[in-house]
């Protein structure tokens, strides 16, 4: 039985795709989950998106109840420009959201994860339209990172100080989250407020997946390796991700090389995701290395995931910009796997509970840390779990969520008044 809401609210979300194209990446999985929480505790959810699957084809449905959230798809123009990164999100998101706005009675929550690009635009407008309704809450999930685009800083003299300014709350992953959204702040001259939450990942594993809570044992663990064709005493890296240059993938290919040159037994490197542009390129990699007995490449797996970080050992995640806390590695720690994370891809609690380490990266200091966890791997499995258990949990987060947007929403209600 769903709980009835402290204050009632509607809660939008606008986005430039949504479940089921989860190949796109965290932030598709995450605006899901938010959307399912709130759904739970009793509030009207409404998700309005682009109509792009992580294929680049249509999504044929452009209305339907998933979970007790209404979304509404709209047309994504020319899905070849979304490969770069570009999408043409129909006005008609627009003119949906502004119809929701007027058709309710109280404060409404819009909700965008997007940093540039039509759909900030477009809950910035709602802002600007309804200042005293509206309440505008941003989650940047990686999204802030410099990149030397002329187009970028173009865009960003134009439209990124009245975003930052129309923003009620941002909800960082981190500690550089929060500082890169200060840099921001004050780079544009916009006064902080007490706009920035501190609201780390989470993770809900899946009905009957063996994750929080629920320690996997030795046995069930080679159970599944013998179901995936893995022997019981490899070494088993993984990452999970899209391939694409950003993610660090060869850099993970270079540290898995040299940690198997110096380790005693045998290692297995599995790369586990939807290309992104570059599986030929890491391919032609492995190949050039004579790797292609100890480094697989995995495709499409997303209903399966949670299987490869349980009968994996260690997770590596490598990124080479500042894409903050990644989501797999937050999966791979409730399934009791510890991980080995660059600076780029922080996350909180982790080195301090011994659950894995956050390296500034090279190949020798990737090396020796790999080292180390393959030394005393039962303890670091142990801390991954706690560390999920407790830092980590859905269970918990749900309840921040909802208290962080009643804030939002009080906070707002007395500005205007």
């Amino acid at each position: 039985m769903r709980k009835a809401p402290s204050t009632r609210f509607e809660y939008i979300q606008l986005t430039s795709a949504y479940a089921p194209a989860f190949g796109f990446g965290g932030p598709i999985r995450l605006m899901y989950e938010y959307a399912k929480w709130m759904a739970d505790a009793g509030f009207s959810v409404a998700v309005i998106t682009g109509d792009v699957n992580h294929d680049f084809t249509h999504v044929a449905k452009k209305k339907e109840f998933l979970y007790g959230i209404e979304i509404r798809r709209v047309r994504v123009w020319w899905h070849r420009l979304v490969r770069k990164n570009i999408n043409l999100v129909s006005t008609t998101m627009l003119g949906l959201a502004i119809r929701r706005v007027c058709q309710t009675p109280g404060p409404v929550i819009v909700h965008v994860w997007e940093v540039r690009g039509l759909v900030p635009l477009y809950g910035l407008v709602l802002k600007k339209l309804f200042p005293g309704k509206v309440v505008l809450v941003h989650s940047a999930f990686g999204q802030l990172h410099y990149k030397n685009s002329m187009l970028r800083i173009m865009y960003d003299r134009l439209f990124l100080r009245p975003l930052l300014a129309s923003m009620d709350m941002g909800l960082a992953q981190n500690d550089h989250e929060i500082n890169r959204y200060r840099e921001l702040l004050a780079q544009y001259e916009v006064n902080e407020y007490n706009r920035l939450v501190l609201f780390p990942l989470s993770v809900n594993t899946k009905e009957g997946n063996k994750g929080i809570g629920n320690m996997i044992t030795v046995n069930e663990r080679l159970d599944l390796r013998r179901e995936y064709g893995i022997q019981d005493d490899v070494f088993v890296c993984i990452f999970l991700g899209r391939l694409h240059p950003a993610k660090g993938i060869i850099r993970a290919i270079d540290a898995f090389l040299a940690f198997s040159a110096l380790y005693s037994g045998q290692t297995l490197f599995l790369i586990v995701g939807r290309d992104d542009g570059m599986q030929q390129h890491i391919t032609d990699y492995i190949s050039e290395h004579n790797a292609s007995s100890s480094i697989r490449i995995v495709n499409n797996v997303y209903d399966t995931r949670f299987d490869y970080y349980t009968l994996a050992d260690l997770f590596l995640g490598f990124p080479t910009i500042d894409e903050e806390t990644m989501l797999a590695s937050v999966e791979a720690l409730s399934c009791g796997t510890p991980i080995l994370v660059s600076r780029e891809a922080d996350i909180p609690f982790v080195e301090e509970e011994w659950a894995g380490f956050v390296i500034d990266f090279t190949v020798d200091v990737a090396v020796d840390r790999i080292l180390r966890i393959s030394n005393k791997l039962d303890s670091f499995r142990h801390s991954a779990y706690e560390v999920a258990n407790r830092y980590f949990s859905a269970s918990s987060a749900r309840h921040r969520f909802t208290a962080y947007l009643n804030k939002a929403v009080q906070k707002c209600k007395e500005s205007e008044s």
